[in-house]
Formats: structure tokens, C-alpha cells, sequence
């Protein structure tokens, strides 16, 4: 069993703590090319041996060498990295604060974590300072997540149901797409639509991860 790291942002954790999203979504880098599909196989730019190997029924899916997932397989754990900020509180408690919803949370009287406290406080020479999500340690995380299925599919192949287990809000309706369909093309335009390739427009594959919360 392997544990990894994902970001994840405010809303979208705040909608994992209120059981709300058990599914994201992900770009595959580097995108398969068209032409490296035509025979069945897609082998990575880097030279290895990893491949691709898709079937073209009714829904385009991919199957993945079990080593290949940068988000794990199924029994592997996600811990979730999010924007958190080091706190001493009133009565003298050291404690992390969680941006998302601002909850805090007392570190264990121990000279390691007050150690790590410390640095998480002067992070980047700034006291007291936000840190990124991007850089939050392993030691600080609250969420735990165990990935139970993973596939590769196209972003546009996602179904309603999927759309409300990404958490999405509702969107503005109509007939089609259906309401959280369009509260999800709106959430991923909204975090990925500039980025090169990676708008909803574009159809890139994207890895489709599954999971549960659990405790650590």
C-alpha cells in the first residue's frame, strides 16, 4: 500500500468533510496522442515499457499497468494537502489552521511536532503565514483517502451521477447537460479553462479517481 499526495482546494475539501465529493478528476500528462492510438497501445514519451491499451465500445476507456497511476490503484491512500497555517492560540496552544473551514487543531505535546510546528510557522522566512497547499507537510494532514477504483476515461465522458459525487454545485439548467453536469463543466473551467489543453472544450483523458475517507 502506497501513500500519496493530492491537492485539493477549499471548496473541494470543504465538500469532502461534508461527505459530499468522492471522486476527482485529473489530467493525464502527458495527453495520449491521436495517432499513438490507432494500434490499441499508447507507450509514454519517456521510453519505458508502460503502456496504454484502450477498447472502443461504448464509452472510450483505457485500462492502466498497475504501476503506472501517479494516483495510486485501488487499497492505496491519498492524503490530502490543503492550505493550512500554524497558530498559537490565546491560551498558549499550538495548533494548525485549516483555511478551508477554519477549524483548528492542537499538535501532540511532543518535542518533534512543537519542532515542526515551529518551522510551519516561520515557513519562508513569513510568521504566522498561510502556506500553499503545495507545500504542506505530510505530518499536518487532517484527510485521509482510499482510493477504491481509478480508470482513465475523456473529461466530456462524465455521467450526472459522477458530476454530483465530484461535488460539484449545481449549475444553471437545462435540459442538457443536466444540473450538476453544468455545475461541474463550470467548477473545472473555472480551475483548469486557461491551462493549455485542459478546458472542458478540449476533451482531454483525464484520470477518474474514486475514493472514501477514512481515518489515518
Amino acid at each position: 500500500m502506497r501513500e500519496l499526495p493530492i491537492i485539493f482546494s477549499a471548496p473541494m475539501v470543504r465538500a469532502i468533510l461534508d461527505n459530499r465529493k468522492s471522486q476527482t478528476r485529473r489530467v493525464v500528462k502527458p495527453q495520449p496522442a491521436s495517432y499513438s492510438l490507432s494500434n490499441g497501445q499508447w507507450y509514454p514519451p519517456d521510453g519505458g515499457k508502460r503502456c496504454f491499451h484502450y477498447a472502443n465500445n461504448h464509452h472510450l476507456r483505457i485500462s492502466l499497468p498497475k504501476d503506472f497511476s501517479p494516483y495510486g490503484q485501488p487499497g492505496d491512500l491519498l492524503w490530502v494537502r490543503e492550505s493550512i497555517r500554524a497558530v498559537e492560540l490565546d491560551a498558549g496552544l499550538d495548533c494548525i489552521e485549516y483555511q478551508a473551514d477554519k477549524k483548528t487543531v492542537a499538535i501532540p505535546n511532543t518535542p518533534e511536532a512543537a519542532d515542526q510546528w515551529w518551522s510551519l510557522y516561520h515557513h519562508r522566512g513569513k510568521e504566522g503565514a498561510v502556506v500553499p497547499s503545495i507545500f504542506m507537510p505530510k505530518w499536518a494532514t487532517r484527510i485521509w483517502l482510499e482510493v477504491t477504483n481509478i480508470r482513465v476515461e475523456r473529461l466530456q465522458e462524465i455521467s450526472e451521477e459522477d458530476a454530483k459525487a465530484e461535488g460539484a454545485p449545481l449549475g444553471e439548467c437545462t435540459d442538457d447537460p443536466p444540473c450538476y453536469a453544468q455545475g461541474f463543466i463550470d467548477l473545472w473551467n473555472s480551475i483548469n479553462g486557461k491551462k493549455p489543453g485542459c478546458s472542458w472544450e478540449d476533451n482531454p483523458w483525464v484520470w477518474a479517481i474514486e475514493f472514501r475517507r477514512v481515518k489515518p
